[in-house]
């Protein structure tokens, strides 16, 4: 008898690799924005060595807030662009599609290779500020994942390792120096580009275009998640008082970091840790 899959599942350990990445990502991504925000993400498998999840996957997607209108000739032209853009140079995809949606995908990439993705669509009165908002939350719920399944997801991307080599280009020596740099100074509040610039002995300009080409994301909004992700964790983690949270992760005011935490999740530091400890109690 093959395994349960789907919300149901007991086990999410004696599942196949890419049944529970599909899970996982579902658990760990989807359903925890659920719980922060009033717009809906579906999670869908992309390049995992699945075939016999092919006939799952709609093709289009239809994710709900689509629904009336999914078997549109649009959807499926911009779908089968998305997939040829993601394998090519997996990054977020943001537009505004002609039925007034704000759609987002964000991928889930490995050793180059893109995994799966995230869809977040929103209606136009939600606000682009909102919809960017809500997009950097979905942003650093899958980094999370990647962190916790880390294991997991080398296994799936080592078969199309290969297949993907020549697509995802080498990062320059120096970019891979200023993401080592970053992860081990998180706590510095007084790091930027310029610090990172001067240490690595190169331009400041030079580097933050080179960073900003090969990560497709700018250094100091990489920077602002990644501390907003270690804060996350830290939260999660430890029973630290908010304020050492906050300068242990690379903010020296308390307030500021706060209001930062909110915008981007949408509680306060202290709801997020009551509420990520729940979230832990149903999932374990």
């Amino acid at each position: 008898m093959q395994p349960e899959v789907g919300p149901g599942a007991q086990d999410a350990g004696v599942l196949p690799d890419c049944e529970r990445f599909i899970l996982t990502l579902k658990v760990q991504v989807a359903e925890r924005f659920a719980r922060l925000n009033e717009a809906r993400v579906i999670a869908l498998p992309i390049d995992v060595p699945a075939p016999a999840l092919a006939w799952r996957i709609p093709n289009p997607p239809c994710h709900p807030s689509c629904a009336t209108f999914d078997s549109d000739d649009y959807c499926r032209l911009r779908w089968r662009s998305l997939l040829e853009e993601l394998r090519r140079r997996p990054m977020i995809q943001k537009h505004r599609c002609p039925f007034g949606m704000l759609c987002a995908t964000v991928p889930v990439v490995w050793g180059g290779c893109c995994l799966g993705v995230c869809q977040l669509v929103c209606p136009l009165s939600t606000g682009e500020k909102s919809f960017d908002q809500s997009v950097e939350l979905v942003e650093v719920l899958i980094e999370n994942y990647e962190a916790h399944e880390a294991a997991l997801l080398s296994r799936l991307a080592n078969p199309n390792a290969r297949a993907h080599a020549e697509a995802v280009p080498h990062m320059h020596r120096n970019v891979l120096r200023a993401i080592e740099y970053i992860n081990s100074h998180l706590s510095d509040s007084s790091m930027s580009v310029g610090s990172i610039a001067h240490h690595l002995g190169t331009n400041e300009s030079y580097l933050a275009h080179l960073f900003s080409q090969q990560v497709h994301e700018r250094m100091s909004r990489y920077i602002a998640l990644r501390r907003l992700s270690l804060a996350m964790e830290l939260l999660d983690t430890t029973q630290w008082q908010i304020k050492r949270v906050a300068i242990e992760s690379g903010h020296s005011n308390t307030n500021w970091f706060s209001h930062i935490f909110r915008s981007h999740t949408g509680m306060t530091p202290t709801q997020f840790r009551a509420r990520r400890a729940d979230d832990n109690n149903v999932i374990g």
